[in-house]
């Protein structure tokens, strides 16, 4: 029987009966909505008011469940608002994007939010329809968007029938959408405001902006900080408009604006040869300041170390500046040579702040061709195990409480449920790319499946906004996002592959993300805070493709192989995949019916310290049959001979634990056989250890089989290929969690 309390199986459902609706409403394609479909004026004002009040009831409520769904793509519009003609609601066509026209209109209902911000609109002929925004933070309050009054314009609208047989206007574009000022001069005069405040000074409108800028209204502020720009009389190049643009870069920077903030800053500067006194000097200490933060907020350690040192040029003693400069320096040095202290990055990240503050080290990497992967990510210098390949800040990391709200995002596109923190990722990344080209321009450079045509890489501002598709920075975060924890891999959070899991935090990687996949990875990243720390898992020449893991290799190959084309839309084609490939049938299902064995097997009879010396005879026995029979899978056995064996890696374990105080000779083979099932070989001569790593897999049994195999060999006062095992088991530790914070409570000591 189903479980109807399965929430993915309740959104599978939900996908298709969205599926099935918008098959119907294509039918409608091109034609204009019958009169039953349309909505009266005062339908639509009913029907906003009592949403208004049931919202208010479920908000009060507590947490929610927000479920958005991302339909058929269309492109954003590239024109600008002046280039476009006008367009009334009664000649929109259904299922339709009207290319090169402009919606004017004006609201006049009370807004309501659940997966988008909507009210009721009506257009100069009195027309009326539904408008929904999509894809904005959830921070943006409903009346900040679409108050009641406002005159807005949606460029290329987009028409569609709505589930419960109405209609909409859906903008999925947040740069489609321009709220207009009164007295603009393309609203209708049938549109506009009754009355319009006129003849305002620039220093009046200035200080409406102060006020909402100690309110924290930074929306507001700007949009009074941008009026008084504009407004008559005021020169334009004098103190008052300095000042507003100053105040301005101040409400931009704390909206993460950031190439506004610097733009606007810079433009607030008074030349020394202007003016030379104490009260420029300050002015223009604020304006560099500010250009600065917005500089280092965007990872330009450069400029915002040229922007704070011209501060100290104006005024050496000034602290905040210096403070900053300090701190701009130590970014800069880790991004030159890497010289990160990570004990104590580990340290700083908490749950309460899992965002630090570092650059990144990517110097040891560059992104080349790859043939037929694309492009790939190469080293640049030879690199040892163990040694860091590349260090890296998210370009966004999402977490699960940075919304009080589920969210659900269901893709008609893909066929894909994203569940949690990639569709709050979603909005995070839009909001971050609409307003700074230069951070747009790298996240479009992104694979975004080959889908998207020309508008790959572009990040083209429109009308004050980067004309962002968000249906290609969706397509982009589900080939790119990684699962990471929110704080840090050594906590034993689910998260380091790059797919996306609703339990846990996601986030996007620019360089990582041009990391091409291998079961059979050379390198692996383990996650301190927001920082992504990639170290070699064997030797690296220069050159060398870095490849990293997107699916775990616990499932059988098939099932990696399904993940991989639903998921990234390619097969695997790594050693261990080939092999796998040729192994006959039989022994694949043979193998199948074995894991579940073993499965059950190691959940009936675990180990721990006070049972691993009080297993029976009769277990022992069995689960060496169960080894034995596993291992038999894997052949011809030419196929495995340098490549690792899995599935007979947690139960070889169990066996070699279990037997534990037997003679050390047999002990020190068993655990020497789970490692090789992992991949590492180990060859012991005299006093000495070799450990070839060519085709291993990272994983914590590697970590316990390598220090059970070194604590025999500390027993048997072999203690050369002892701190050998040690020092590897280490090794995957620090690969694995970042850092070896809590090896030893873990592990001990191999010696």
């Amino acid at each position: 029987m189903a479980d109807d309390s399965d929430p993915l199986k309740q959104y599978r459902a939900l996908l298709e009966k969205q599926k099935g609706q918008l098959k119907n409403a294509k039918a409608y394609k091109g034609q204009k909505p019958s009169a039953l479909m349309r909505r009266s004026r005062w339908e639509l004002k009913q029907e906003f008011s009592l949403a208004a009040s049931e919202m208010r009831g479920l908000w009060q409520g507590g947490r929610m469940v927000l479920s958005s769904f991302i339909g058929e793509a269309y492109p954003p519009c590239t024109r600008p608002l002046s280039s476009l003609v006008p367009i009334p609601i009664r000649d929109l066509a259904l299922e339709t994007q009207h290319r090169g026209r402009v919606l004017i209109v004006k609201t006049f209902a009370e807004p309501n939010r659940m997966t988008s911000i909507q009210n009721a609109v009506e257009d100069e002929l009195g027309d009326v329809a539904r408008l929904a925004i999509y894809n904005l933070l959830p921070t943006v309050a409903p009346d900040d968007i679409l108050p009641l009054g406002a005159v807005v314009a949606v460029k290329e609208p987009y028409y569609k029938c709505t589930a419960d047989g109405g209609l909409i206007v859906r903008v999925d574009h947040p740069s489609d959408f321009v709220a207009l000022k009164p007295g603009s001069n393309i609203i209708p005069p049938r549109l506009a405001p009754d009355t319009i405040e006129l003849g305002l000074s620039a220093l009046s409108i200035k200080e409406d902006g102060n006020t909402a800028f100690k309110r924290n209204e930074w929306q507001l502020a700007i949009e009074h900080y941008s009026d008084a720009l504009e407004a008559d009389g005021l020169e334009g190049n004098g103190d008052l408009w300095r000042t507003l643009h100053r105040n301005r870069a101040g409400a931009h920077l704390r909206l993460g604006h950031y190439e506004l903030a610097i733009a606007d800053a810079l433009a607030a500067i008074i030349p020394a040869e202007d003016d030379a006194s104490e009260a420029a000097k300050d002015v223009n200490i604020k304006a560099l300041y500010r250009a600065g933060r917005a500089a280092y907020e965007m990872g330009d350690f450069l400029q915002a170390k040229q922007h704070f040192k011209q501060a100290l040029e104006v005024d050496t003693n000034h602290r905040e500046a210096r403070a900053e400069l300090i701190r701009t320096e130590k970014r800069l040095a880790e991004q030159e040579n890497g010289g990160y202290n990570f004990p104590a990055m580990a340290k700083s990240a908490t749950k309460q702040h899992p965002r630090l503050d570092h650059a990144s080290f990517l110097k040891n990497t560059e992104i080349a061709s790859a043939g037929q992967r694309g492009r790939g990510l190469f080293a640049t210098k030879d690199l040892k195990p163990g040694d860091v390949v590349f260090v890296e800040k998210a370009f966004q990391a999402t977490h699960p409480k940075d919304s009080g709200d589920m969210s659900v995002l269901i893709n008609v596109n893909t066929d894909r449920i994203s569940m949690g923190t990639p569709s709050l990722r979603l909005y995070s990344i839009v909001d971050k790319l609409l307003w700074n080209p230069t951070l747009a321009k790298k996240y479009l450079d992104l694979f975004d499946g080959g889908k998207f045509g020309s508008s790959k890489g572009d990040a083209e501002v429109v009308d004050g906004k980067v004309a962002v598709d968000t249906f290609q920075v969706q397509s982009i975060a589900d080939f790119n996002g990684f699962s990471c924890p929110r704080v840090k891999s050594s906590d034993k959070e689910e998260g380091g592959e790059k797919h996306n899991d609703y339990k846990t935090s996601t986030g996007i990687w620019l360089q990582a993300s041009y990391a091409n996949h291998s079961c059979l990875q050379n390198a692996a990243g383990a996650f301190i805070g927001d920082m992504m720390v990639v170290r070699a898992l064997r030797d690296l020449r220069a050159g060398d493709e870095i490849l990293m893991r997107y699916v775990g290799p616990i499932e059988p190959c098939a099932g990696r192989q399904k993940r991989m084309r639903n998921l990234y839309d390619f097969e695997c084609d790594c050693a261990l995949c080939q092999a796998e490939a040729k192994v006959p049938g039989p022994a694949v299902e043979k193998r199948a019916r074995l894991r579940r064995e073993i499965d059950a097997f190691l959940s009936a009879n675990p180990l721990d310290d006070d049972t691993v010396w009080t297993v029976p005879a009769a277990k022992k026995a069995k689960g060496r049959r169960l080894l034995e029979g596993v291992r038999e899978t894997y052949h011809p056995e030419e196929l495995f001979r340098r490549l690792p064996r899995f599935d007979c890696v947690t139960i070889g374990l169990w066996v070699g634990v279990s037997a534990l105080a037997g003679r050390p000779n047999d002990e020190l083979g068993r655990f020497l056989s789970v490692l090789r099932d992992m991949g590492y070989f180990v060859a012991i001569q005299g006093g000495n250890a070799t450990i070839d790593r060519g085709s291993a897999i990272i994983a914590p049994s590697a970590i316990h089989a390598a220090m059970y195999a070194g604590r025999v060999l500390a027993a048997m006062g072999n203690q050369g290929p002892a701190s050998a095992l040690g020092a590897l088991a280490r090794d995957l530790y620090i690969a694995m969690f970042g850092v070896d914070e809590g090896f030893e409570a873990e592990f001990g000591s191999a010696a």
